[in-house]
């Protein structure tokens, strides 16, 4: 009597350890769930498993929002019974086992939170032509992300007087600063005045001619 295998992994590295082995005659469709995934979409989720009636296992996923026949995990149209190309395929090694990683951040669309279903099957089928096959599904349940808060700080400052800035005064403009003379500096006359320094010698030259005049 001839057996197959199709088994999904442990998995220590994530969150959620589960374990999955089916053991199923060819000719007796069988499904098994394994134990449910908790994650939040932009997570990275490996799968991996056993699988030995065939080269190439084929994946999909439905859940809430998304079309009945599934999609592809890393999105576009849904799948379609009988076109392997649209669906996500794996290859498996030549002792039976598989490893895909699921980046749920690439699916292409938003995953509302809930429980979803990453279907395993030995070929191209879609949801609603899984029920006289053997397959396996794995759910996921997808949380609300983790919102991050951040209250920005603001500094509040007294109103400033217009033409001033805090710690002096504002120079609004090129002021000139008054040029005073330095001593012994002239001082222009204005026109029809005599200065200071030429009245005096010549008042001096007139008492002097005076004084000639009046000698015997």
């Amino acid at each position: 009597m001839h057996h197959r295998i199709l088994a999904v992994d442990d998995l220590p590295t994530f969150r959620c350890t589960f374990l999955l082995l089916v053991f199923f005659l060819s000719a007796v469709p069988f499904c098994c769930s394994a134990a449910p995934i908790y994650a939040v979409q932009g997570e990275e989720i490996p799968l991996r498993g056993t699988a030995t009636g065939s080269d190439i296992i084929y994946l999909f996923l439905t859940g809430p929002n998304l079309p009945g026949q599934g999609i592809a995990l890393v999105g576009g149209t849904p799948v379609t019974t009988g076109v392997p190309g649209s669906f996500t395929r794996v290859d498996v090694n030549t002792d039976g086992t598989w490893a895909y990683t699921w980046r749920t951040g690439a699916v292409g669309r938003i995953l509302d939170t809930g429980t979803y279903y990453v279907f395993i099957t030995e070929e191209p089928l879609s949801r609603p032509d899984l029920d006289d096959t053997v397959f396996t599904e794995q759910p996921v349940i997808f949380g609300a992300p983790v919102e991050t808060v951040t209250i920005a700080s603001t500094m509040m400052t007294a109103p400033v007087p217009p033409g001033t800035m805090q710690g002096g005064q504002l120079v609004t403009g090129m002021q000139t600063p008054e040029e005073t003379p330095s001593a012994g500096t002239p001082v222009p006359a204005t026109p029809g005045q005599v200065g200071l320094p030429a009245v005096v010698p010549l008042a001096a030259a007139a008492l002097a001619l005076l004084g000639s005049r009046r000698r015997p």
